[in-house]
């Protein structure tokens, strides 16, 4: 359970520094090249240090892959917080937790057990309550646009969550090493090659802001892997979009002042009600 907590902690940090770029104007492109710069060294070195580490070529062609959806997803989130709100963004990110469920229930055979059926009720209940508090707090016109990134933001982040569990069933576990370094070059080669193309304005203090968030970047997919060889994706996902949704909207009420109407505090304790059947 320690690894589960500890990616619902960098999960909501990654979430956090977005939202503090976005405030300050930084381009989050710049921020993506300096991110993958430091989570790139970090997959590098615990690759080189793990005596058990493996190459595996369909690990390489997958992480390639995953590489490229990493950065995709990390444009289209810093969008979405943008536009929408760091709540809004959350709440469409974590809605994404029925892609890998329904992949874990379907072809894994993972089955929930009473309390955790009762739990993807107040999981769903929690969403619709944080819903009515945006959409009761807010007095923002949003466009067309809006929706657009908020619903990519849900079927990207289904995909990259369904790719790190099909990863963790198929592939041997002395290839993760290799695996998540693969993902974060691939990331880095592909966001610094556009950075370059576009020639784009180096930002001293966006790129610091990005080196910070290398670091809960890798460590994220480091702690969710391990989550995952330990526990039941139908348990792994929606105690994490829960956990996320808690951390993240206490912190935006607390640093950016966004407001906490009747309907949030319901969300806050649904959130944690269904924390806790998810972990009986």
């Amino acid at each position: 359970m320690i690894y589960l907590l500890l990616t619902v902690v960098c999960s909501s940090t990654i979430i956090l520094l977005l939202k503090h770029n976005s405030t300050k104007g930084g381009n989050p492109l710049i921020m993506f090249a300096s991110n993958y710069v430091i989570a790139a060294a970090i997959a590098v070195i615990k690759f080189m240090s793990d005596s058990d580490a493996i190459v595996s070529y369909p690990a390489l062609g997958f992480g390639a892959g995953l590489g490229f959806l990493f950065i995709f997803t990390f444009f289209v989130f810093a969008k979405a917080v943008e536009t929408a709100g760091s709540a809004m963004a959350s709440i469409s990110s974590r809605l994404a937790i029925m892609v890998p469920v329904l992949i874990a229930i379907i072809l894994y055979g993972e089955i929930p057990g009473t309390s955790q059926y009762i739990g993807f009720g107040v999981t769903f209940l929690t969403m619709l309550f944080f819903y009515l508090s945006l959409k009761k707090g807010t007095e923002k016109h949003r466009k067309p646009a809006d929706y657009i990134y908020l619903f990519g933001l849900l079927f990207l982040m289904g995909i990259v969550d369904s790719s790190l569990k099909i990863f963790g069933e198929e592939f041997p576990v002395e290839a993760k090493p290799f695996f998540i370094m693969t993902i974060f070059l691939f990331a880095l080669f592909y966001t610094l090659s556009y950075v370059l193309i576009k020639k784009m304005k180096f930002e001293a203090r966006t790129a610091v802001r990005g080196i910070a968030l290398g670091i809960p970047n890798v460590l994220t997919t480091i702690f969710l892997l391990k989550a995952l060889s330990e526990l039941e994706a139908i348990i792994v996902f929606p105690v994490l979009n829960i956990g996320i949704i808690l951390i993240t909207a206490t912190a935006a009420a607390l640093i950016w002042k966004e407001k906490l109407n009747k309907y949030a505090v319901y969300a806050l304790v649904s959130g944690m009600a269904a924390i806790v059947l998810f972990s009986i």
